[in-house]
């Protein structure tokens, strides 16, 4: 029962995470905002640090069940699951 619960878990995150933003394209004219792209950057390093996590949290779920979840956990799960919306 778990295991198709976490599976069905781990797919409606990975589908989401597939699609990343691409880079926008540098204009060396007027229009150049370097700032942008370290905004992009650490856009994408935030995303990726929190698909680190919802995986850690959802193995351990696989592992030791829901129940086992702090709050802290649980609060990122809805965080993550809410950024996808």
């Amino acid at each position: 029962m778990w295991d198709r619960f976490v599976q069905a878990l781990k797919r409606f995150f990975t589908s989401f995470w597939k699609t990343t933003p691409t880079a926008t394209p540098v204009d060396y004219g007027d229009g150049y905002k370097p700032t942008q792209r370290y905004q992009d950057y650490d856009e994408a390093r935030a995303r990726a640090q929190l698909r680190l996590e919802v995986d850690r949290i959802l193995e351990k779920i696989s592992d030791q069940g829901v129940e086992s979840l702090s709050k802290a956990e649980r609060k990122t799960l809805e965080d993550a699951s809410k950024q996808m919306r």
